[in-house]
């Protein structure tokens, strides 16, 4: 499937520390982030899934590096050892329990990369919050391949919700400056995502606090609302949008392609304002979950509104 890119105004240019050019501390990818669920017996098999089928699409050369929880240094990785990978991320533990905390970070860069997969892995038995897979792609890559992406997650990775279009990948070594150089995008870029998982997964099983090109709902949430969850398909039609099911949730496609939504262009978000619409029995308080400018004041919860309440997030 083939969507092309709505933006007309230019990428954000990465950025990197003053001191030291060569250290990325953002750079905009085409990505998704999904909140997950690991159930036994196989609690890795849908992660396993999607970084699979994201070896399809990604270009594999440029991965060059990995970590994970129990080697918190990044190795160099090489080509043929990308499918070990996706047997081990799925590979059943002894007792078929969810791996606690587990993680694994394939990356094209080992600050702040455009082409990655992360994942962690959650017990829910053992503490608050959801896991989470979180992948980019290049801009320049066609939005279709993220869409198929996101499919494969409402048909085959339990999660909470999750969003998918352009957004800020962040070096995780200085969450801070990271963060506050995507709330300086954020300001002009209103189509762009921020989210820090390993931060927002605490509140993931209360809902979305955000909406993007693409959102996506788990069945935990939507059982828990099913007369709202009656109404989106037919919301989602006399706003312009799409709603999909899977067997482990549903999509709600907010336009034909992403957009930036760059200010300095004048271009249009409403269609992400509709999808906010559409979604609002489901959607949470966003709490203070992300460093940087975000964590001053509401500042999450206004750019959470920002395509419904924009008057919160231009002062």
């Amino acid at each position: 499937m083939s969507t092309a890119i709505a933006s007309c105004g230019p990428l954000p240019a990465p950025r990197a520390y003053r001191h030291d050019p060569s250290v990325w501390l953002a750079q905009c990818a085409l990505g998704l982030t999904l909140y997950t669920r690991h159930r036994p017996p196989e609690p890795g098999a849908g992660a396993a899934r999607m970084l699979s089928m994201f070896l399809e699409y990604a270009p594999r050369e440029r991965l060059r590096w990995m970590r994970t929880s129990l080697r918190n240094r990044w190795v160099a990785l090489r080509e043929r050892e990308l499918e070990m990978l996706v047997e081990e991320l799925g590979a059943r533990g002894l007792d078929g329990s969810p791996r606690h905390l587990f993680e694994l970070h394939v990356a094209d860069r080992t600050d702040a990369p455009q082409v990655f997969f992360s994942h962690r892995e959650v017990d829910e038995a053992r503490g608050v919050g959801a896991g989470y897979i979180q992948l980019g792609l290049r801009p320049e890559d066609s939005a279709g391949d993220l869409f198929q992406l996101a499919m494969e997650a409402c048909h085959h990775v339990p999660h909470w919700w999750g969003t998918a279009g352009y957004l800020v990948a962040m070096n995780p070594f200085d969450p801070c400056s990271a963060a506050s150089a995507a709330w300086r995008w954020a300001k002009r870029y209103w189509g762009v995502d921020v989210q820090q998982p390993d931060r927002q997964r605490i509140r993931a099983p209360l809902g979305p606090s955000s909406v993007n090109w693409l959102t996506l709902l788990g069945r935990g949430l939507l059982d828990r609302a099913p007369e709202a969850r009656e109404e989106i398909g037919a919301d989602a039609v006399r706003n312009d949008a799409s709603w999909l099911e899977g067997r482990e949730g549903g999509l709600l496609r907010a336009a034909p392609s992403p957009t930036l939504a760059d200010m300095n262009w004048m271009e249009s978000c409403s269609s992400y304002a509709s999808a906010h619409h559409v979604l609002r029995d489901f959607i949470a308080p966003a709490g203070r979950a992300v460093y940087g400018g975000f964590w001053e004041a509401d500042a999450l919860s206004a750019w959470a509104r920002r395509f419904t309440e924009p008057e919160g997030w231009v002062r």
